[in-house]
Order: C-alpha cells, then sequence, then structure tokens
C-alpha cells in the first residue's frame, strides 16, 4: 500500500484506526496531521463556576471552573501548565493553555500523568510542516488510546511555528491521544480549515524548540506496520523517553 501523503503534499490526506486507504483524499491544498484511533460520538456538558475557599478553609484564589462530562476542571487563570517531554534528541518544554482549550488539556495532561506516553516515538515528521507522536512504539505497533474528546478548534489559537495542537480523523470529534507540533506557521488547518472544523491547538514550546527543529530534520522511510506503509516515518528512532508535569 503507497504512502499516505503525496511526494509533494499536493493533497492531505487523513488515516483513521481500522480504516486505512491510501487513497482516501479531502479537499485542500496541503496535509493535514494525521490520526489513528477510534471514532465515536462525544457528548458534553459545559457549565461555569468558582472555586471560593481553599482546602484549609480559607479563602483562596478564585479560580474559573468548567464541567466536561461530570469532571470539574480548574482552568488555573494565573498558573501554567508546564509539560516536560524527555526525548531521544533532548528536552522540549510545552505551556500549556487551560483558558482556551480545558478539555483538550484536561485530556492531555490525564495522558502525561498516567505514563502514557512514556517509551512512544515520534512516528511522523514532515520538514516544513510538524512533527507527530502519541500513538506508536518505534517498531509500528500502536498503543491503544482512551475515549475521543470534543475539538476546541474555535478557541481563537492558530497553528502557528511552535504550537501544539491535537491530530484527528475525519471526525471533528476524534481526537484522543495524537498531537503534533507546528514547525512553521500552518494557517491551512487553522479552524474552519477545509472541512470547518480545523485542528486543535492547545499550548506552545516554551522552551527546546531547537530540539523540535531537530527532530523536523531526521531521516524519513516508509514503514510497514498492520496499517500499511507509513511515510515520513524517522529511520533512525526519536523516543519520547518520559512525560511528565514540570512540578512534578
Amino acid at each position: 500500500m503507497g504512502p499516505y501523503v503525496q511526494q509533494k503534499y499536493n493533497s492531505p490526506r487523513q488515516l483513521q484506526y481500522a480504516l486505512y486507504s491510501s487513497e482516501q483524499e479531502y479537499a485542500g491544498g496541503s496535509p493535514q496531521p494525521a490520526f489513528f484511533g477510534f471514532s465515536s460520538s462525544v457528548t458534553n456538558t459545559d457549565r461555569s463556576g468558582i472555586e471560593k475557599m481553599g482546602s484549609s478553609g480559607k479563602p483562596a484564589l478564585l479560580r474559573k471552573l468548567r464541567i466536561v462530562n461530570d469532571n470539574l476542571i480548574d482552568t488555573k487563570p494565573n498558573e501554567a501548565d508546564i509539560v516536560i517531554l524527555e526525548t531521544s534528541k533532548g528536552i522540549i518544554e510545552i505551556e500549556l493553555d487551560r483558558m482556551k482549550a480545558p478539555i483538550t488539556v484536561k485530556n492531555f495532561i490525564n495522558y502525561v500523568n498516567e505514563g502514557f506516553y512514556d517509551g512512544l516515538c515520534f512516528h511522523r515528521v514532515v520538514k516544513d510542516f510538524m512533527i507527530q507522536s502519541g500513538g506508536f512504539y518505534s517498531n509500528g505497533s500502536i498503543k491503544i488510546p482512551g475515549d475521543p474528546i470534543k475539538i476546541e478548534s474555535a478557541n481563537g489559537l492558530k497553528n502557528i511555528k511552535g504550537t501544539i495542537a491535537m491530530a484527528r480523523g475525519s471526525d471533528p470529534n476524534s481526537a484522543t491521544s495524537e498531537f503534533y507540533i507546528n514547525t512553521v506557521d500552518n494557517p491551512n488547518l487553522d479552524y474552519p480549515s477545509f472541512d470547518g472544523y480545523g485542528y486543535t491547538v492547545f499550548g506552545k514550546v516554551s522552551n527546546g524548540f531547537e530540539v523540535v527543529k531537530a527532530i523536523e530534520s531526521a531521516t524519513t522511510i516508509t514503514q510497514e506496520t498492520k496499517f500499511g506503509e507509513l511515510s515520513d516515518w524517522p529511520l533512525e528512532p526519536i523516543i519520547i523517553n518520559r512525560a511528565y508535569m514540570k512540578d512534578d
């Protein structure tokens, strides 16, 4: 089975777990982040509230709260969530934007805290586009993710150089664990993009962009997997040795 992106990236491709096709095309003029995961409908309840008391019973810093799928999310307006990716090429620090993308940030942090990303590789590297991880081991086997989340691509954040965003399938609410880091400005991926939805940006690289560029420069091959041949796969495995919250 041939590569899912043409050599000059003249047309975008999408991949979905259990539905792989190297000939599946979507309207547009450049590639989109490919996705491997299950698709299903996602319901969401989004309400607001204010936390007024700390654990000691004394008044605490007021924080905006959101209830998503019956889970209380603290949006921490005055605190930054920083994720550290210790990769085989060096350390990348990512500052997450909980205020603009609360569902996506909560989902990403959950995967980080579970150790889900530890040992996974960057399985797709496209020069002057992006680097992608969050779904595969270097031997081509997949790590099964959790449930998909609701898209938040209309949050005002843009796919500019150095930002992190979620990969997904043709279903806008199909993002799970896979993410990509833009190595250049990619306005074609911004809401509403080619399909009316675009891709959810939820943070930015705050330190270590030189590591991102080093990953981007990797020599790539076509890798044989259970889904067929996947192009843009680094010849030398590039591994996320550990992902964790900076304060951990």
